[in-house]
């Protein structure tokens, strides 16, 4: 009987597993955005765009100038590395430079992130192309937002 009692007693956890919640991926990404020094909307905002543009992917690069995590453009921020815009930590930093600076204009929204700001996009890409590469994929992840991390 006793090595019974013992091999119950050494299943039993001594403290409470982490919710899971808090070590998905997702929320993983919304603490790296709250490090980097998004707050309050801008969290759910800056959430939304990196799943839209890199799929929360920090080494994503696309069309040889677009990299990291908010899919920085290189050639319009050349005072930044490719190294450091591959690290997501720093392209979240950078890219909350930008959003001080611009808003969230350089992602196609406006700066409340609640509709489209597409005037850099005017001429050359059709209303229909900014609704769907732009608004739908946006919406769609902001409508995702991960609770409870």
């Amino acid at each position: 009987m006793m090595p019974l009692i013992l091999a119950a007693a050494l299943l039993v956890p001594t403290t409470a597993p982490a919710p899971a919640a808090t070590t998905t991926r997702a929320c993983r990404l919304v603490y790296t955005l709250q490090r980097a020094g998004f707050t309050g909307r801008d969290v759910r905002i800056g959430w939304a765009v990196v799943m839209r543009e890199s799929g929360g992917q920090a080494r994503q690069v696309t069309n040889g100038k677009d990299a990291g995590l908010f899919q920085v453009n290189m050639p319009t921020h050349p005072q930044y590395t490719r190294a450091q815009l591959l690290d997501g930590p720093t392209n979240a930093r950078i890219a909350r430079r930008i959003v001080a600076r611009e808003g969230w204009r350089p992602w196609g929204l406006n700066r409340g992130g609640t509709g489209v700001d597409a005037r850099d996009y005017a001429g050359i890409w059709s209303q229909w192309r900014i609704d769907h590469w732009i608004w739908e994929p946006y919406a769609y992840w902001r409508a995702r937002f991960p609770r409870g991390c």
